[in-house]
């Protein structure tokens, strides 16, 4: 059975207000055109996208059995040589007989029966994925087909930084059509109630003898300086494409822009500086391209001169970075210097304690020999006993102070030590550290064995000061 067109179908009336861009694609009013956009299809290959669409009508052809009018598929892959990567997308549109007569309503079925098939979900993507990107020639402006909006929204709320200079990115301005042959006219702004003057200017001049709405919707969109709407029929469409409207001529010296398809305008570029193109030129017309030029060239100036005034803080701030860093190393230094100093003057202390005890532990071993009688003998062995304690707690604080310093000349980083007076309560904490001192600087010596030592071999056996 093959497929049948049947009467046009009109778009249905409507005054609702719709935004451009819309802030969200709803899927259960989506907008209609003439030529349908597929996107969301595998693009591990060139051709993956046209392939898998094909396998789709397929399918509502062969297992559905619905009957389809004869379609064309166009991949952008082959109108530009821009594409480097696959795309995901492609575009759908009538062919042979309705190809001459543009039938938005029959692709409108087709969309449809699209739509409820399971496929790829592009909005379930994540990141800043590209399809592709490019720049215009004479131009630094660099542009991009993102895979998801969300990239799109993420990148306007968080642009990208490079050389601490932000990037801001800015979507490209357009008005998204709601049907196909949708027709727009431009510079409307200036004259309040444009939309209802040119309503009723259509409906006087084209609705005569007709019995239906001729303006099926109108709206006003980009802060209301373009007038969109749909017309009853592409004849009545073509007729005022052709038409000379001169509506406001009375209201004032600013001309508008004649009616034309909402598509071409969209295509052209819609001008973001209020109301100062009033005509239909071109995008490079519109946009003053050796202005711009002069303006990115002096964009490009300033940048460069950041740059410069960028590097130079940079190697300021390095300069007063090592700086810093040499002035801690420096009071590190003196630090450990002080630390070192002091824990030798220690250790040269306690070894002179020792030494002193040894001299008088001998003395009075010398005079116990020559006591006349018991008193002053039981003196004398109370006075050796007395010192050969003293001589014990003395040579173990200098074996802990001997420890400290051989610590700090090996790491540095041992705090700095009490006070000689502290020795008392060093010594019962230390215990028999004198016994357990590093072999390379071991004390020996024995009060109870009487073994002596002199304050030349201590000072034989304790490292030298670095320089």
């Amino acid at each position: 059975m093959s497929f049948s067109a049947g009467d046009f179908t009109p778009f249905p009336v409507s005054t609702e207000r719709s935004e451009s861009p819309p802030p969200e694609l709803d899927e259960e009013y989506p907008f209609i055109g003439v030529e349908l956009t597929v996107s969301g299809l595998p693009r591990t290959s060139f051709c993956s996208a046209t392939e898998h669409l094909q396998l789709i009508l397929s399918h509502l052809c062969d297992e559905q059995h619905e009957i389809l009018p004869e379609l064309q598929i166009h991949s952008p892959q082959q109108a530009t040589a821009l594409n480097t990567d696959p795309l995901d997308y492609v575009y759908v549109s009538l062919a042979g007989p309705l190809r001459t007569v543009p039938r938005p309503d029959i692709l409108e079925r087709v969309r449809v029966l699209i739509d409820q098939q399971e496929g790829p979900n592009i909005c379930r993507m994540e990141g800043y994925r590209i399809q592709r990107s490019y720049i215009p020639k004479n131009s630094d402006r660099i542009y991009f087909l993102f895979e998801s909006e969300e990239s799109v929204r993420r990148l306007i709320a968080k642009p990208p930084i490079i050389n601490n200079q932000s990037l801001w990115a800015h979507p490209a301005r357009f008005i998204q059509p709601i049907f196909g042959l949708e027709v727009a006219i431009n510079g409307v702004g200036p004259y309040p109630n444009a939309q209802s003057i040119i309503d009723r200017y259509i409906e006087r001049k084209y609705g005569e003898g007709i019995g239906e709405r001729i303006v099926r919707r109108s709206r006003v969109e980009m802060d209301g300086s373009v007038y969109c709407a749909v017309l009853l029929n592409p004849t009545i469409t073509a007729k005022f494409l052709r038409d000379d409207f001169d509506v406001f001529k009375d209201f004032g010296a600013i001309p508008t822009g004649k009616p034309q398809y909402l598509y071409l305008l969209n295509c052209e570029g819609i001008p973001s500086v209020g109301y100062s193109t009033r005509n239909t030129a071109s995008a490079s017309e519109s946009q003053n391209p050796l202005l711009q030029r002069q303006v990115d060239a002096l964009t490009s100036e300033i940048r460069t001169q950041n740059s410069g005034l960028m590097e130079l803080a940079r190697v300021q701030q390095r300069m007063q970075e090592d700086a810093q860093r040499r002035e801690e190393r420096q009071s590190e230094s003196n630090a450990n210097m002080f630390l070192y100093f002091s824990s030798s003057n220690l250790l040269t202390d306690a070894s002179n304690n020792v030494t002193n005890i040894q001299t008088n532990l001998n003395n009075a071993r010398q005079l116990l020999l020559f006591a006349p009688g018991d008193g002053p003998r039981q003196f004398m062995e109370n006075q050796v006993t007395d010192l050969s304690g003293q001589l014990k707690a003395a040579q173990q604080e200098r074996s802990k102070r001997l420890s400290e310093f051989v610590s700090i000349q090996a790491r540095g980083t041992l705090a700095n030590p009490g006070p000689l007076s502290q020795s008392s309560s060093m010594v019962e904490e230390a215990g028999d550290q004198g016994n357990r001192a590093p072999k390379r600087a071991r004390v020996e010596g024995s009060a109870e064995a009487g073994d002596m030592e002199t304050e030349d071999d201590v000072r034989a056996q304790s490292p030298s000061p670095a320089a």
